[in-house]
């Protein structure tokens, strides 16, 4: 299963092909793998009578409740990470979707995403591994969505002079993944928030994205909204 779900039934199946492989290591103590999978079953119970007082109750269900355990997930998978250390390609991409499939489950119900950087590095991880149009689309639109629900702070960009920032990775990162996508509606989200987040990198950034497009065969739909923002932000004549 390689597209990303943000539902419970899908998010679970995730999670149980993760915990399998943690449960197979050698390393980690017995207790620790145990301990894990408990917590995550727990959480995992708890999100489930979340969604049924939805269904019920919708009034009763608040983003505050998607915070909350969309935060607890994200620690976890920290310990997740920890017990696969080192991991192997195919453990770091299970660990990458699981991270994804939380992500995507927190933004569809209003929460809000506090700690960026797993989010960023898991969702580059599919991206970059991802030749595939539609995959590629479906990241891209978690990236836009996480933009949309990162905590405040992140606008702010209080560690504006680090250019590894996930805030700033993010925004590259979406843009990329939704031009390598050739959804032109895709690109205009990304790049229209680019440049009101970041406009200190709009204009080096849409100089390389018509490079790219100029070294590979994209539609002419895609070169047309690529150039129109690098016309936007640069003077120069464009390199073709």
């Amino acid at each position: 299963m390689n597209s990303i779900a943000g539902d419970l039934d899908g998010l679970r199946e995730r999670l149980g092909g993760l915990l399998a492989a943690i449960a197979l290591q050698e390393r980690p103590p017995a207790a620790d793998a145990a301990g894990l999978i408990a917590a995550f079953g727990q959480l995992l119970d708890v999100m489930q009578r979340l969604e049924a007082d939805r269904c019920r109750r919708p009034e009763a269900a608040t983003s505050a409740d998607a915070t909350e355990l969309g935060g607890y997930a994200f620690s976890l998978m920290e310990r997740a990470r920890h017990l696969l250390t080192p991991a192997g390609p195919a453990e770091a991409e299970e660990l990458a979707r699981t991270t994804a499939d939380f992500t995507a489950w927190i933004v569809r119900r209003g929460g809000r995403i506090d700690d960026l950087e797993p989010v960023v590095d898991g969702l580059a991880l599919l991206a970059n591994r991802s030749h595939e149009p539609a995959e590629l689309a479906a990241t891209a639109i978690l990236m836009l969505d996480t933009v949309a629900a990162a905590a405040p702070l992140h606008a702010h960009d209080p560690d504006g002079t680090n250019p590894g920032r996930p805030w700033r990775l993010l925004h590259l990162n979406a843009g990329i993944a939704a031009t390598r996508s050739r959804r032109p509606d895709l690109m205009e989200r990304a790049f229209a928030l680019l440049e009101t987040h970041l406009p200190q990198d709009a204009a080096q950034f849409f100089q390389q994205g018509i490079r790219q497009l100029g070294m590979t065969d994209y539609p002419e739909s895609v070169r047309s909204v690529m150039k129109k923002y690098f016309d936007q932000w640069n003077t120069a004549p464009a390199i073709h």
